[in-house]
């Protein structure tokens, strides 16, 4: 028999739990033909995977404007890539996503070196940022809207030592092609679609299949490459109105594109030109940006049916 004191001992330490590239992150929810937002599923790897291009891109930002709502993806990217690299996220003041001035101010305050704006609010946002120098501020990445070649020169004209990037890309594919404007421009004065980004590639589709659209032919712009996982209650669910057919958003095999990888269906019109270039000439349905926010007709459609009226019809007249 031994007596005495029972050893003390320290019991494990619990597993910390491993995250793969395929696990979810975040769900991001976005308007819905239905009336009810439909939620993209976003991967680790796919957010990992454009915070890294994004500072190979643009470099390490010391200080990057956070201002953008959290139910927005440009919004991860203003929070995860600046403390990915050892910068600092700069909350920009409640509502200065919408006042030029104020996001002038808080730039200048915060010494900021990166800045999403969409261009709506680029366009009114040049005039500040021209009143007095940001010596700080090395790039302005607009996203969300399409981009004229006149504000182009405008920036260029007025904000010294910046340079001007045009980001393109939806939730689904968590930003995927992207542009130097200064040097990317068509003969329409318009700010072309570019290059793709690290570890995703661009095609044009003909409408309703997988054949590739030679150049000038139109068809519907798609993405491959590292992609959002789908939708919470899958392809059906999402776009209940969509005409029935072998092709959802996410197409899961297309051997004629680029070998067996997957693919997202924007819903964009495209045109791809005989030296690459690439063109987006609006949507293939009822789906508009407004003030960089995608908005469907048919869900304002449904609330206003919902609301009392008999019927309704919405049509959006853009710039």
């Amino acid at each position: 028999v031994v007596v005495g004191r029972r050893p003390h001992t320290t019991p494990p330490p619990s597993p910390r739990p491993r995250r793969a590239p395929d696990d979810p992150v975040y769900v991001m929810y976005t308007s819905g033909s239905s009336g009810a937002p439909k939620g993209v599923v976003v991967p680790h790897g796919c957010l990992v995977a454009r915070v890294a291009w994004l500072s190979d891109a643009f470099g390490h930002p010391r200080a990057l404007c956070c201002k953008t709502s959290y139910a927005f993806g440009v919004s991860e990217w203003e929070l995860h890539w600046p403390l990915a690299v050892g910068g600092t996220g700069v909350l920009a003041p409640p509502g200065a996503e919408k006042d030029p001035s104020a996001l002038a101010r808080c730039l200048r305050a915060s010494a900021c070196s990166h800045v999403f704006v969409v261009s709506s609010v680029l366009r009114l946002l040049v005039d500040d940022l021209a009143a007095a120098p940001l010596p700080a501020l090395s790039y302005v990445l607009q996203c969300g809207e399409a981009l004229d070649g006149p504000l182009v020169e405008r920036f260029y004209a007025r904000v010294a030592g910046a340079d001007l990037a045009n980001v393109y890309g939806p939730t689904e594919a968590s930003m995927t092609a992207w542009v130097a404007p200064r040097t990317f421009r068509s003969a329409a004065d318009v700010v072309l679609v570019g290059a793709p980004v690290k570890n995703a590639f661009v095609v044009v589709l003909r409408a309703g299949s997988l054949d590739v659209a030679p150049p000038g032919e139109a068809g519907e712009l798609c993405f491959g490459g590292i992609l959002a996982t789908g939708y919470v209650d899958g392809d059906a669910a999402a776009f209940p109105d969509a005409p029935a057919g072998p092709l959802g958003r996410f197409v899961d095999a297309a051997p004629k594109v680029l070998g067996e990888r997957r693919l997202y269906r924007t819903g964009d019109a495209a045109v791809r030109g005989a030296d690459g270039s690439l063109r987006v000439a609006g949507r293939l349905d009822r789906q508009v940006k407004a003030s960089g926010r995608r908005v469907d007709l048919g869900e304002l459609e449904t609330a206003l049916r919902d609301a009392g009226a008999r019927e309704a019809h919405v049509s959006f007249v853009g710039d």
